[in-house]
């Protein structure tokens, strides 16, 4: 009789868990669903002709999302999409409001994407401070407890300027950095020759620069460096005086930390990730949405890499090989492929 019981109640509580997982991917349906009703431009990656391409959201119900590309529709059913595409998705539909927010936090707990979740519920209680309780509890306090804080650190998004904020913040004292301009700051990077030296991104389409270890910063509105938070700064692993910063539209590079900025040349595909060997820098690699783009030149000529088709949005460069046979790791959507030429 007690094992039965035990049964039922292990049933009951999978049941209840299933119900909880469905109702949070049904939420985050919804969201997608009345953006593309109400006419939002929404956009995500679709399968066509062997190939991963932007397509645009066109129509949405029960079953999924239609996309269009080039005059062609594309039907997708919501079983279809991975848990970090609707997620992506669901977050350019959403309106800024706590309680969308706290829906997508939820969710992506649920699919344990940890970090996601944890920048959604902060930017729940952000938005509206009468969540920020239930925004810790239910999905902050589940990655990081209160009792076991990490050291680490969140950008999050706030109305007017970039905070840097703890893990767990009620042991330590924070405050903002000072930017203003709006929007979300991504991907912050110092120097490692001159610690005073700092970028960050803007998905607000600029890009910003401090001298002074962030207690200042200037603003540059360069449509090339458009704002997105893939993008990160690079600093040149031997001159202290060039890095590089990518977007959808290229790489580009500044020889003078960053007070002007040129394009390299133009790459195949929209760039995802950039990685440059720190002991022969002018070997670089780009990830984007069709493979790896190589340069043996800094940047200056790039030549598609072979056995890599799909998105790449990891690279990484082994310093332990030999400079002229390094080895090289590819990572993305058709999974980690490595390269020894």
């Amino acid at each position: 009789m007690l094992k039965k019981r035990l049964a039922v109640f292990m049933f009951m509580a999978a049941g209840a868990a299933l119900m909880a997982q469905d109702e949070a991917g049904m939420n985050v349906q919804k969201i997608v669903t009345d953006a593309v009703l109400s006419g939002k431009a929404l956009s995500a990656y679709v399968e066509m002709f062997g190939q991963n391409m932007r397509a645009r959201a066109v129509r949405a119900d029960a079953d999924g999302v239609v996309f269009s590309v080039a005059g062609t529709e594309i039907p997708k059913r919501w079983d279809d999409f991975k848990p970090y595409e609707l997620l992506r998705l669901a977050r350019s539909a959403a309106q800024e409001n706590g309680e969308t927010y706290l829906l997508l936090a939820r969710y992506a707990l649920r699919h344990d994407m940890k970090d996601e979740a944890v920048e959604l519920a902060r930017r729940a209680g952000e938005i509206n401070p009468a969540l920020q309780e239930t925004a810790e509890k239910e999905v902050v306090q589940k990655v990081i407890p209160p009792e076991q804080p990490r050291a680490s650190a969140l950008i999050v998004r706030t109305p007017a300027e970039a905070a840097v904020k703890p893990s767990v913040p009620r042991k330590y004292s924070w405050e903002p950095v000072g930017i203003g301009g709006g929007g979300g700051m991504f991907s912050p990077a110092s120097s490692p020759h001159d610690p005073n030296l700092m970028f960050v991104n803007s998905d607000m389409g600029h890009f910003l620069r401090s001298t002074d270890g962030g207690r200042s910063w200037r603003m540059y509105n360069f449509r090339e460096i458009t704002g997105h938070t893939v993008c990160r700064p690079i600093f040149h692993p031997q001159n202290p005086n060039t890095a590089y910063t990518y977007c959808r539209k290229g790489v580009m590079t500044t020889s003078d930390r960053g007070e002007t900025w040129r394009k390299l040349a133009d790459i195949q595909g929209n760039v995802l990730e950039l990685a440059i060997d720190p002991d022969a820098p002018a070997f670089m690699l780009a990830g984007t949405d069709s493979g790896v783009m190589r340069s043996m030149d800094g940047g200056a000529t790039w030549q598609a890499a072979s056995g890599v088709t799909d998105s790449v949005v990891g690279l990484f460069i082994d310093r332990n090989s030999t400079v002229d046979r390094r080895s090289c790791f590819a990572g993305g959507s058709g999974g980690v492929f490595r390269s020894t030429d």
